[in-house]
């Protein structure tokens, strides 16, 4: 992909990788029931925000070289594979949660932002 433009993903609609997909700067909006399916590498690159407004499981990689957004205190994102936030990287967890399953790899230099629920 290439472009600073926006997917949206929504309602009971599954985005099916069968390649590793880079976003590069484009929004991608994950909402509603949507899922992702594939077990293929899911990257971003600066000015390329992910956001993700309901509970959902990504079953390959993730790598974020820009935002990684959770939105929504009773959001959980679960990452069945690795999760790498390069130096560029932002994970943003607003109220929600995140869980990666196997260890986090790559450089833990990026930025984590958790703000309070209160």
């Amino acid at each position: 992909m290439a472009g600073p433009g926006t997917l949206r993903i929504s309602g009971n609609t599954q985005l099916v990788l069968q390649t590793d997909v880079d976003f590069a700067n484009a929004q991608v909006l994950l909402e509603g029931t949507s899922t992702v399916a594939g077990d293929f590498t899911m990257a971003n690159q600066p000015g390329g925000p992910i956001f993700v407004d309901h509970s959902l499981a990504i079953p390959g990689p993730v790598t974020i070289g820009g935002d990684f957004v959770v939105v929504g205190s009773d959001t959980t994102v679960t990452v069945t594979w690795t999760f790498t936030l390069l130096a560029t990287g932002r994970l943003d967890l607003g109220e929600g949660q995140f869980r990666a399953v196997l260890p986090a790899s790559g450089t833990s230099n990026g930025f984590l932002r958790v703000r309070d629920r209160s």
